[in-house]
């Protein structure tokens, strides 16, 4: 097994960017699309490229993962797994919710017009009812570290899947599987069922069961290099699905369709948005981008404790900038450029901090020699 650089470079890449894809929601009029400050003025390019950002950039992070849990799993024990998931995944969810989220929230009720304290917010967060767990009522909320916590979760449900696909009885099985689905386009069929899962309405986009079904997937994935190199072929293929799939999706998202058929074939269509460009991407990446370098091992060390924390700093930039009499263009790129710059140097801060940087999922390891694993990944 070798160093997947490119699963590195993809993962890190989605990551970093989702400070553009909330910013993009900071300038969305739609109360669907959840971020807690918010201009007054609705920008439509905005719109439209986090709409697309937002069709499949989680659900590829949680194809990654099933990747890393396969990779992770070949050279740690169960209890070293387990270890190191409760510190890298649940000690920074709790962090998160305890001490950043309720900040995000109580920037919300300032900008509602609510003249209540930090204090009284802040045990308002976890005494009020969650209600739909936005925390737009002040109530509690995961807010972006859902994922976390979706990925702590998974990887305790999925371990015996996990254990049993590593082993021996497995080998038969996955050798048909990998014989078969290196047909061409045959990947596809992976995604219909992912279709339907969303047929059983738990949480809207966020449905557990379907994300798990992600996890699963890249799991297999990880257990043949014949998945890796199928994506790589029919790359092109993917990419022209999915640029097709976008026309439609965009063409008929504000149309008012009447019949039964054409509710039901849009959101098809708007489901497989999600895993088709996941494809063309984890192809595409391991052709052209699958090399190693000092940018690579640094951003892909501090992606995640980034992840953990942009969102406050966000909240915090965008709270004071949209006050600006600018035009949104100029907002979006101020608080894009200082989302980054704080966001970075918090996480120099952080990881100069022993025993604070842990909190956020920064983890100090030994340097090892031919690693096979990809050990920043969650």
């Amino acid at each position: 097994m070798q160093r997947n650089y490119d699963i590195d470079w993809l993962r890190t890449l989605i990551v970093i960017t989702i400070i553009h894809f909330h910013a993009f929601i900071i300038f969305n009029q739609n109360p669907e699309a959840i971020m807690y400050v918010k201009d007054m003025t609705n920008v439509l390019a905005f719109n439209n490229i986090g709409g697309v950002l937002d069709r499949f950039n989680m659900a590829t992070l949680f194809l990654l993962s099933g990747i890393t849990i396969y990779y992770s799993l070949q050279s740690r024990s169960i209890k070293a797994f387990l270890s190191e998931r409760f510190k890298k995944l649940l000690l920074p969810f709790l962090t998160g919710s305890i001490l950043l989220n309720p900040i995000m929230t109580y920037f919300w009720s300032m900008n509602q017009g609510d003249s209540e304290s930090f204090t009284e917010h802040y045990i308002g967060f976890f005494t009020k009812n969650v209600g739909g767990l936005d925390g737009l009522n002040g109530g509690y909320t995961p807010a972006h570290l859902w994922f976390v916590l979706y990925l702590f979760i998974f990887s305790l449900m999925g371990l015996p899947f996990f254990l049993w696909l590593k082993s021996n009885k497995s080998e038969r099985i996955r050798n048909s599987l990998a014989v078969f689905f290196f047909k061409p386009v045959v990947l596809c069929l992976l995604a219909v069922p992912y279709c339907f899962i969303y047929l059983i309405e738990i949480l809207n986009e966020k449905n557990p069961i379907a994300y798990f079904y992600l996890i699963l997937i890249g799991c297999i994935f990880a257990t043949d290099a014949r998945y890796i190199k199928a994506l790589n072929r029919d790359k092109w293929i993917y990419l022209a699905l999915s640029v097709f799939m976008f026309i439609l999706f965009f063409r008929y998202k504000n149309s008012d369709i009447e019949s039964t058929f054409g509710i039901y074939s849009f959101a098809f269509i708007e489901k497989l948005l999600k895993i088709i460009p996941a494809y063309a991407l984890i192809g595409l990446f391991n052709c052209y981008i699958n090399k190693n370098s000092r940018f690579l091992k640094y951003l892909s060390t501090a992606c995640y404790p980034i992840y953990v924390i942009h969102m406050v700093i966000l909240t915090a930039i965008g709270f004071n900038v949209i006050k600006f009499n600018l035009s949104p263009v100029f907002k979006f790129f101020i608080i894009v450029i200082a989302s980054y710059s704080f966001c970075f140097l918090i996480y120099e801060l952080l990881r100069r901090s022993r025993y604070i940087g842990i909190l956020f999922g920064i983890q100090r390891k030994k340097t090892k020699t031919n690693t096979t694993i990809l050990e920043n990944i969650v």
